[in-house]
């Protein structure tokens, strides 16, 4: 954001060369000398110019913007109010010192400063201008809209009003309004590396993955600094399903904006989704180490930790996210899952009644509460089935799913064999959900054979489990890992 003092010294140039002053030399040549930003000759001509004529406080005024220029704040603030002392109606004057205010971020002082401007000069249209990125810092929107539409109504041609009122407009959901300013600031200055950010926000918001990633890629060759820029650059990437460019982003932004825990969340959520869950963990662990109690930051931690096969160290972060928030399903099954491989068949039962409680038709939920019911005790395991017949009671008998069909095979009910739920598995069209739901149909049928004694039918059915290659679904991991039992058992 800048606070505007240069514009208005470009229009005094205009006064001081008609000849309003006895010493016109030093003071034309002085506003020459700003205008080419060459602040340190502009300095000396306008010292020259109060040595000649102490009571000329426009002569102070402009050494006092040339001084802040410099560097030199206190000394610009000292000819400030000098030349107020010496004119109290210069408004000029008034709007240069509210910006010296701001950027001592005394803003108070500031608004009373272009308050007293507009005063006296109700058509200064860097007044409003001023004024209004003072509200707009404040978070009062609809003020700073008041003051830029009349900052742009007095004079339409600085871009930084239309870019201005459309951060204003962003921040109040007026997204055609902010469109609209941009657009319009970007006419007037094509680099404004701000309007191309907001714009390709808008546009990545309402789906127009092109023209975000089109505005952002704007963003950053004019502001290659601009870390929310690359950013949400990335997250556009994620939308475009260019997860690798998206985490090539994210890197960038936290290489200029260490701080920002949001970059490293998104790099952890793509690092994850590529398999790289050994990266990804480090980028939860550092955020973690920031905010030990953020919420989902502990979830996509305990995700990660299931998927690196780290079981008994993701019941921690899931047991951290029930306790908070009781009511979200999800955690209770990456715990019931964790605690069930760790051997606490008790507490994988306890989070499995949860989610009946919540989800009482979920039927592979009742399944997996069986299988963990048959490894607690001969009891649990009768009273286990004894509650899934409730369920299949309930199951439309001409048009029971998969699922149905294999709680039917635990219950011996109908004549349903291995053969017969196996043949409807693979009768599904879709080759992807044919496999899926195989993997699915004999990692519970194998569990079946298992808690029943029968260990070469189960490890027959978690070999096909297995044969099928779906990874990405729990019973091909809880498939693999009975093999593993097995074999060890049988050594």
């Amino acid at each position: 954001m800048r606070i505007k003092c240069l514009f208005l010294i470009i229009l005094l140039v205009a006064v001081l060369l008609g000849g309003c002053s006895t010493t016109t030399d030093h003071m034309g040549k002085g506003s020459i000398y700003v205008v080419a930003d060459q602040m340190p000759e502009a300095a000396k001509s306008f010292t020259a110019e109060i040595a000649a004529n102490p009571k000329n406080a426009l002569a102070y005024n402009m050494r006092g913007f040339a001084l802040a220029e410099l560097g030199r704040p206190d000394e610009a603030m000292s000819d400030y109010n000098k030349a107020i002392d010496i004119d109290p109606t210069l408004a000029s004057a008034y709007n240069n010192r509210g910006a010296l205010y701001i950027e001592r971020k005394l803003n108070d002082k500031a608004f009373g400063d272009f308050g007293k401007t507009i005063e006296l000069d109700p058509d200064f249209a860097v007044a409003y201008s001023n004024r209004g990125f003072l509200y707009a810092e404040m978070g009062q929107y609809e003020l700073a809209l008041y003051d830029y539409s009349k900052a742009i109504e007095l004079d339409d041609t600085d871009y930084a009003d239309f870019s201005f009122r459309g951060i204003a407009y962003f921040n109040l959901g007026q997204f055609d309004k902010a469109l609209s300013d941009f657009t319009k600031a970007l006419e007037l200055k094509p680099s404004d590396d701000a309007a191309w950010f907001f714009r390709g926000i808008i546009h990545s918001g309402s789906g127009n993955n092109d023209q975000a990633l089109h505005d952002l890629n704007k963003a950053v060759e004019f502001n290659p600094q601009n870390a929310m820029a690359y950013y949400w650059r990335g997250e556009v990437h994620y939308k475009m399903q260019n997860p690798q460019l998206g985490i090539t982003d994210f890197t960038k932004a936290i290489e200029l904006a260490p701080d920002n825990p949001d970059s490293y969340s998104s790099r952890g959520l793509g690092l994850a989704n590529l398999g790289r869950n050994e990266e990804a963990l480090l980028d939860f662990n550092h955020l973690l180490s920031l905010n030990p109690e953020d919420l989902n930051t502990l979830y996509y931690k305990g995700l990660v930790l299931f998927k690196l096969d780290r079981f008994r160290e993701a019941v921690g972060p899931m047991s951290t996210v029930i306790k908070a928030s009781a009511e979200s399903i999800t955690p209770y099954f990456y715990r019931s899952v964790a605690l069930y491989v760790t051997g606490d068949y008790a507490g994988a039962i306890n989070d499995l009644d949860k989610i009946i409680e919540d989800q009482p038709d979920n039927r592979p939920v009742w399944l997996r509460r069986v299988v963990a019911a048959g490894k607690l005790s001969k009891t649990a395991y009768s009273s286990a089935l004894i509650e899934l017949s409730r369920l299949v009671d309930n199951i439309e008998k001409d048009q029971p799913d998969i699922v149905a069909l294999i709680a039917m095979f635990y219950l011996g009910q109908m004549d349903f064999t291995e053969r017969s739920v196996i043949e409807a598995a693979s009768g599904i069209e879709d080759p992807t959900a044919r496999q899926e739901v195989l993997c699915l149909t004999h990692y519970f049928i194998g569990e079946h054979y298992l808690i029943n004694g029968d260990k070469p039918s189960a490890r027959r059915n978690f070999k096909s489990a297995v044969e099928t290659g779906m990874e990405h679904i729990f019973e091909y991991k809880l498939s693999k890992m009975a093999l593993e039992n097995l074999d060890k058992r049988s050594r």
